[in-house]
């Protein structure tokens, strides 16, 4: 009798998505190993669809064998039904909305067949995206490279057996069990909401290894509006992987996988997995990643920066980068290039939401990341860049160079309360400069040429400021301090980084800014708990 003693149990969950279902199961039916004594193919519907649904599968695909599910337990019940009713010596699930390539049973099949001790394998995927947002795209390809990134040293040094604490690395569409191992195993309905395959992956891993296949065999749909990515009752999914995770035994818990895993979890989840406070290094490390995670989005030679974040190559030793849109910049440090993350993509100081500015004032410009971002946004604007460090203004006046624009002025000066000469505080490149002396760490000091907001103002015969970009490290008090009601008049948007410390506080500056007819809003600085950013809009 036909699947009497099949080799092969491919159980496929269903629910609704009648189009995508039907590609999935067509891959297993195009398997290269594929005829029906040796795999059988079981379709496990819900109890609440209607029966139309099995009879169209079952008229497309005449070998497949349909299940209803009587309780409402989503995809893990359904494929604990599917347990029920497999015969095969190996199980393999396949999700509604992926696809296989023709030899991912051949290769799986293989591998199980050839070491005995291995519970399961798993194949490296292939991403397809199905009417998806971009930033959740890169945001996906970006872990999807990561995560082969981490797969192929396991492949090479560590005989392609996955450590416990890579469970997190694996989808169920990609394995391939014995029958022996996961039989008694079930889909844990209590993490529904997220992390019920990394439970039973967990649970096969207690019992042995699985092998990595290193070939993409298996193409993995991002659907919008899938399991996958709805955005409902993310609190609740982000929970259940806390949940999970609190549960795992402590061996899965070592290691530099399990440290990623957290960081992924808290960079995904964010307070929703560990609402308590991160400390100042967690910050930095998760905005570290985050960062460094669009660097190839950024930039072409993004590398250039991983070499010196690496010590492979001298830092405090000017390089260049080049963008994606085409310009180039020169930096003197590694940590320059977190600007352009701030300013090109984050756009923190929300030069998108300007319309038609005519003079844009950049106080604290550096190398000019914002000030040639404006230029470029706005050919027609007049940029007026200033920057009191000689060293850094030498390579603003470079990147402007560098790049076809022709709007903007340069100033090599120092913003403050009064014209004189002042003393700054330099701790050299990738640090911040300062009119005001650091705490802690020692700083060259250089004297430089101060002027006020004021005197800018009149010689360069400015009428109305349409933006004030400022970012001077603390001398923003000053600043303000010294401008008259009538100057405030001249300016139309302010889009600054305060910095508390004894020089001052933000709410100084909230008030101040009321009292000339600003609507304020703040803004908080993902590491740092003293710096934030101020947007203040007059009312008109």
């Amino acid at each position: 009798m036909k699947h009497k003693n099949p080799l092969i149990t491919v159980i496929v969950p269903v629910y609704k998505r009648f189009d995508l279902a039907t590609e999935a199961i067509d891959s297993v039916f195009k398997q290269t190993i594929y005829n029906e004594e040796k795999i059988e193919v079981l379709v496990i519907k819900e109890k609440m669809e209607p029966e139309a649904m099995g009879s169209k599968i079952k008229k497309l695909f005449p070998k497949t064998k349909i299940f209803t599910n009587a309780d409402k337990e989503g995809p893990g019940g359904k494929r604990n039904t599917g347990l029920k009713h497999a015969k095969g010596k190996y199980i393999a699930f396949l999700d509604s909305d992926d696809v296989w390539e023709k030899d991912f049973l051949k290769y799986s099949i293989d591998i199980l067949d050839k070491f005995n001790g291995t519970t399961a394998t798993v194949s490296l995927s292939h991403p397809i995206f199905e009417k998806f947002p971009l930033k959740d795209k890169v945001l996906i390809t970006s872990f999807n490279i990561i995560k082969d990134l981490v797969l192929y040293p396991i492949i090479i040094f560590k005989d392609g057996n996955l450590p416990k604490s890579g469970f997190y690395l694996l989808q169920i569409s990609h394995v391939v069990f014995r029958k022996s191992v996961i039989k008694n195993v079930k889909f844990d309905y209590k993490f529904r909401r997220g992390g019920e395959d990394w439970d039973i992956f967990s649970k096969v891993l207690s019992k042995g290894p699985i092998r990595i296949v290193p070939k993409q065999l298996v193409n993995f749909r991002y659907h919008w509006g899938s399991s996958t990515t709805l955005e409902v009752n993310q609190m609740l999914k982000w929970r259940s992987y806390q949940k999970l995770v609190e549960g795992l035994p402590e061996d899965f818990k070592t290691g530099i996988l399990y440290k990623l895993f957290i960081i992924y979890m808290k960079l995904r989840g964010g307070s929703n997995v560990f609402p308590r406070n991160k400390s100042k290094f967690e910050k930095l490390i998760l905005y570290g990643l985050s960062a460094g995670i669009q660097l190839p989005f950024l930039f072409n030679n993004w590398y250039e920066v991983i070499y010196r974040f690496l010590g492979l190559k001298p830092d405090k030793k000017e390089f260049s980068l080049s963008l994606k849109t085409g310009h180039k910049f020169h930096l003197m440090h590694f940590l320059d290039s977190l600007m352009f993350y701030e300013i090109w993509k984050e756009d923190v100081y929300r030069l998108n939401k300007m319309k038609n500015p005519k003079v844009i004032l950049d106080i604290g410009s550096n190398i000019g990341s914002f000030s040639i971002k404006a230029a470029i946004d706005f050919p027609t604007a007049r940029v007026i860049a200033i920057e009191p460090s000689v060293e850094t203004f030498l390579l603003l006046k470079k990147n402007i160079k560098e790049n076809p624009i022709h709007n903007i002025e340069s100033i090599n000066k120092a913003i403050f309360g009064k014209n004189g000469y002042h003393t700054l505080y330099d701790p050299g490149p990738g640090g911040l400069r300062s009119l005001y002396p650091p705490s802690k760490k020692r700083s060259a000091i250089i004297r430089v040429e101060t002027t006020t907001l004021e005197k800018i103002i009149s010689r360069k015969k400015i009428k109305y400021i349409d933006l004030l970009k400022m970012d001077c490290e603390g001398s923003e008090y000053n600043i303000f301090e010294n401008l008259s009601s009538e100057l405030f008049l001249k300016i139309k948007v302010i889009s600054m980084e305060y910095h508390d410390g004894n020089y001052g506080h933000h709410s100084q500056l909230v008030e101040k800014f009321h009292q000339n007819g600003f609507h304020v809003e703040l803004a908080s600085h993902p590491i740092e708990t003293n710096i934030g950013y101020i947007y203040a809009t007059r009312g008109v």
